[in-house]
């Protein structure tokens, strides 16, 4: 069985899902962690979704496939002008409030030292800067996440790492799944045979061409027909 652990602030549900119905591998088990990529040292689980740039990540031993990057965020106290105007912010405007944390060019994100940021956040002083999934995810009611806007901003993306040492079916099939790869791939390697599950609309177009399809075939005939009588009429 197939084992994910993915880092706090990303949703690899719609995927998990996907991969259950459209392979024959079995079931995925899958997990939250403020670090995955210890459990991935300590090969607790075969694969993790991580943030990048994370200097631990040593590619002559790990495949990593990124998938997508992140909005940067700042969260900031709801009763805070910032809060009340809701609108994106830059460092120039934030440039006189304390911040209590903000990620470091070329080191993994603190998710423990966001969760400590954001209660004193919560308490109505200064601000935490971060990948704005991570803030929505855990910022409480009085504090509010906007879009942080800087050009010096250290940007985060979300990747897929696993050993090349276990490089299976089973992960190349997670992969295509993550990276958008159709059921009727031919990469697809673990297939289910099963039908992907058709949508309320699908069904509905579905009969709608049905319908048509025998609406035709009757006129076809009928047209036929007419003309079958038309010709023993002239003998």
């Amino acid at each position: 069985m197939l084992s994910l652990a993915f880092v706090t602030g990303t949703q690899p549900d719609k995927w998990v899902r996907r991969y259950r119905d459209r392979t024959s591998h079995g079931p995925l088990s899958y997990h939250s962690d403020d670090d995955p990529l210890v459990l991935l040292t300590q090969r607790k689980v075969d694969a993790v979704l991580c943030r990048l740039p994370d200097s631990r990540i040593n590619q002559d031993e790990c495949f990593v496939v990124e998938l997508y990057e992140e909005q940067p965020g700042v969260a900031v106290p709801k009763d805070s002008v910032f809060g009340e105007a809701a609108v994106a912010v830059t460092d120039h405007d934030i440039a006189d409030e304390i911040c209590h944390y903000q990620p470091v060019s070329g080191q993994p994100v603190d998710i423990g030292a966001i969760r400590t940021g954001l209660q004193i956040v919560a308490a109505n002083v200064g601000v935490v800067l971060g990948p704005r999934p991570v803030l929505q995810l855990l910022s409480g009611k009085k504090i509010v996440d906007l879009e942080f806007c800087a050009p010096s901003w250290p940007a985060t993306r979300v990747a897929l790492v696993w050993w090349k040492d276990r490089d299976a079916p089973d992960i190349q099939d997670l992969v295509g799944i993550m990276k958008g790869r159709r059921p009727s791939s031919s990469r697809q390697e673990g297939a289910s045979g099963r039908k992907p599950k058709k949508s309320a609309r699908e069904k509905t177009l579905d009969k709608q061409r049905r319908r048509q399809r025998r609406e035709g075939y009757r006129t076809s005939s009928m047209q036929k027909g007419k003309g079958r009588k038309g010709k023993r009429g002239r003998r």
